[in-house]
């Protein structure tokens, strides 16, 4: 995630050499011309400078992961303090690995996918590697079910039915059960529960209910078939990032579109 807006209204902008936090914001456009309330670096807590991705977990503290991280990973950012707490080896987190994805599941255990591979996830104050995890794991949803996906560079979509568990049952559904890549790097759900991935050959829509597949390709309205990232919006609409532009999919319809 470049930037966003936390539950506050705070807005958070990623650098290569360190973090900005912006107050009273009402649109994007205000960056232009506003002074940063706040601008963290490595002195003030941060595990690393080269800010790459972002988030906010249900209790308001913003994690941070860098592109290039030491033994230190990550680093959160408690808003009832205002002060950064970083993670690293002793908090059993593989060091040098750096964190690319994030999610939370329902029971508020913090989940992380690493881009050399692997996943851990945040219970009782210490991180657990979950050692069935190897591949990259670059994208994660949890569904309305309470089922975590992960997007995996190596094993399709990850599924876990039981995240909170105390040795929770990981699943895969990768080529063999009818997707076209084992290399999935985004996921979205839309209002009937229907997981969308995306690879780079598409969108394959699943059913997790049934196990009906559709393919979505650049022949059907995609702007290109090699998709990058996917996101939900307020009002149930589906978009597709690729290298040549946005698709728009309204769930009903049945092809995507592309945004003008």
């Amino acid at each position: 995630m470049a930037f966003f807006e936390d539950s506050r209204g705070d807005w958070w902008v990623p650098s290569g050499d360190g973090l900005f936090r912006f107050t009273g914001i009402r649109s994007p456009d205000d960056l232009d011309d506003r002074a940063p309330t706040a601008f963290y670096t490595t002195r003030d807590g941060l595990a690393g400078g080269d800010i790459w991705r972002l988030f906010e977990d249900s209790r308001g503290d913003i994690w941070i992961a860098t592109r290039v991280p030491g033994r230190e990973v990550l680093t959160r950012w408690d808003h009832a303090s205002e002060r950064f707490q970083r993670y690293g080896q002793s908090d059993g987190l593989p060091p040098y690995n750096a964190v690319i994805a994030f999610a939370e599941d329902r029971a508020g255990h913090v989940w992380v996918g690493f881009w050399d591979g692997g996943a851990a996830r945040l219970r009782s104050g210490r991180f657990e590697v979950l050692p069935a995890l190897r591949d990259p794991i670059i994208a994660w949803h949890v569904s309305r079910t309470g089922t975590l996906w992960g997007a995996s560079l190596g094993s399709g979509l990850i599924r876990i039915d039981n995240p909170a568990a105390i040795h929770p049952e990981i699943e895969t559904f990768g080529t063999s059960d009818g997707l076209p890549s084992d290399r999935v790097v985004a996921i979205t759900e839309d209002d009937q529960g229907r997981l969308y991935a995306g690879s780079l050959l598409g969108v394959t829509r699943l059913d997790p209910s049934t196990g009906d597949l559709r393919q979505y390709t650049a022949e059907d309205g995609l702007a290109r078939s090699e998709v990058t990232s996917a996101f939900r919006d307020r009002a149930g609409t589906l978009w597709f990032g690729t290298n040549a532009g946005i698709s728009r999919l309204m769930p009903q319809d049945a092809e995507p579109s592309v945004a003008t």
